[in-house]
């Protein structure tokens, strides 16, 4: 049997062991596949490359915070789509080399695609981190008008000029309403304890698209977001809509995604 990891720190809360788990069912490998989580800390992630690549169990990675940049050194090749994003969140064992990929991307801009055509939209994007990094790219591949918000101006000076975007401060709430689709790609909303106010009821509008990719918990933004009437998308949206692709390079067999969302969704009612 082959193994496939979900790795991160804190990765306890990943729900990727379920869905794969389930995928891998309907599909009809369950006897060949086994997706597992492993908590690596940031010192641990070269010693658990080396263990992987040794093992000959070992078939594949989901990357997830804190490792989709630091991976990058230890893995042997990278697709053309991480050479642009800085990030990876998949990965591969082929023969005695180790491959990195990048599906975060694919998973916002397909999530959105469902409900509406992007292209030309305009995009208001919070944070400046890997994950914002693989959205911006995916803004950028669909053709939208993308501005990036963060705190730290000259992370998003950079972000914003690798993806042609503009620049501005988190801090300007009227000029992130005054997009079409709202994306929060920061860290707030992760945990209660950090779950701060975003952006003020006032300024959310029942024709925004609201997208949030906090998943395992209703962040402050999305509740808003619902009360005041806006279409809103979740992690879980983000994470089912990666998670398509990613199983593909794992497996080489694509799952069907309208039967995986009717699992999760049966899951979340229990």
């Amino acid at each position: 049997m082959k193994i496939n990891y979900v790795i991160g720190d804190p990765v306890g809360h990943s729900i990727s062991p379920v869905l794969h788990n389930e995928a891998y069912k309907q599909l009809g490998i369950a006897d060949k596949y086994l997706f597992k989580a492993e908590q690596i800390v940031t010192d641990e992630l070269e010693n658990f490359i080396n263990k992987f690549r040794a093992d000959v169990t070992a078939n594949g990675l989901a990357v997830t915070m804190p490792h989709k940049q630091a991976i990058i050194e230890y893995l042997d090749e990278v697709d053309k789509h991480v050479q642009c994003i800085g990030a990876v969140n998949t990965v591969i064992k082929q023969g005695d080399k180790l491959l990195g990929f990048n599906t975060d991307w694919l998973g916002s801009q397909s999530a959105l695609a469902e409900i509406t055509d992007i292209k030309n939209k305009k995009v208001s994007l919070l944070g400046s981190g890997s994950t914002a990094r693989g959205i911006a790219y995916a803004m950028q591949d669909a053709g939208t008008q993308l501005t990036i918000f963060g705190r730290d101006n000259q992370k998003v000076i950079d972000i914003s000029k690798d993806f042609g975007a503009l620049p501005a401060s988190i801090e300007a709430k009227a000029e992130i309403a005054n997009g079409d689709i709202i994306i929060n790609a920061t860290s707030v909303g992760i945990s209660e304890s950090n779950d701060t106010e975003l952006l003020a009821p006032k300024f959310i509008k029942s024709d925004h698209i609201v997208f949030d990719v906090v998943y395992g918990r209703e962040t402050n933004l999305v509740k808003v977001s619902k009360q005041k009437g806006a279409t809103v998308l979740t992690g879980l949206d983000m994470l089912l809509h990666q998670a398509i692709p990613q199983c593909e390079i794992h497996t080489g067999v694509r799952p069907d995604i309208k039967k995986l969302r009717q699992f999760m969704e049966e899951l979340s009612r229990e």
